[in-house]
């Protein structure tokens, strides 16, 4: 569904009901969180809703509530084009099948790069100016990605100029990066080793979390961006590392 679709969708949910959530809007539409907020953050600057915790809220006109002036672009849309400029043209990139990765495809449009996925809903995203190489094995619906030994046998063999990463969790007081899963750690794990430089992606809300198994820490990434960090979190780690 396109961007102003979902606009029109979400400002007639709003004419029905005063608030909603952002998670709820996200399983109507089949998309990310991370889409949501954006199309919020849009209308929020049109002045035709107004974001609360969680979510958004209707405007009342007969208070005379106005939306506060737009800025040029949101913080969001900041760290997705500071991700892309990151990334020269004709590199060899991995990038994994987490939501921020598929949200940071469109703002790689106006390159022409070598895309290496394990996620095939990455490869139903990636534009054709880019060179596509899908890596088979063990498909886990969950995480939407494949994984097993097939898998590990090729990326034994192969080396990224960039890679794009997300996690599920990181604790900034001991800078341990983290995923779900032990097969998916390892994954993560080999594609930092044979890239040349690794960025972390940092989805709102795994912030302050440990999860099952760590396979990284902080340091051990070129950059990272985080999405929504609380102020807490950009204190504790060295400035070098976060865009914001």
């Amino acid at each position: 569904m396109a961007q102003n679709e979902r606009e029109e969708r979400i400002l007639e949910r709003l004419n029905e009901q005063e608030q909603i959530s952002t998670r709820e809007m996200a399983q109507l539409f089949d998309v990310a969180e991370m889409t949501i907020r954006r199309d919020f953050e849009n209308l929020e600057r049109k002045g035709k809703l107004e974001r609360v915790h969680g979510g958004a809220k209707r405007i009342d006109a007969r208070l005379g509530q106005v939306a506060p002036p737009a800025p040029e672009a949101s913080t969001t849309d900041s760290l997705y084009l500071k991700a892309a400029a990151l990334i020269p043209d004709g590199v060899h990139l991995f990038m994994d099948g987490s939501p921020i990765c598929l949200e940071l495809l469109p703002y790689l449009e106006n390159k022409q790069l070598q895309i290496t996925t394990n996620a095939p809903l990455t490869v139903s995203k990636v534009c054709d100016k880019h060179t596509l190489f899908f890596l088979g094995g063990t498909y886990l619906p969950n995480e939407r990605e494949t994984c097993g030994p097939v898998l590990f046998s090729i990326l034994n063999d192969l080396y990224f100029d960039y890679a794009f990463i997300s996690c599920t969790g990181v604790d900034s007081d001991h800078l341990g990066v983290f995923a779900n899963r032990i097969d998916t750690a390892e994954v993560k794990r080999k594609v930092i080793e044979h890239s040349e430089k690794a960025i972390l992606l940092i989805e709102p809300g795994s912030y302050g979390i440990q999860t099952y198994v760590r396979f990284a820490t902080l340091n051990d990434f070129y950059a990272v961006l985080p999405f929504d960090a609380p102020k807490s979190f950009q204190e504790k780690i060295p400035s070098n590392f976060v865009l914001s």
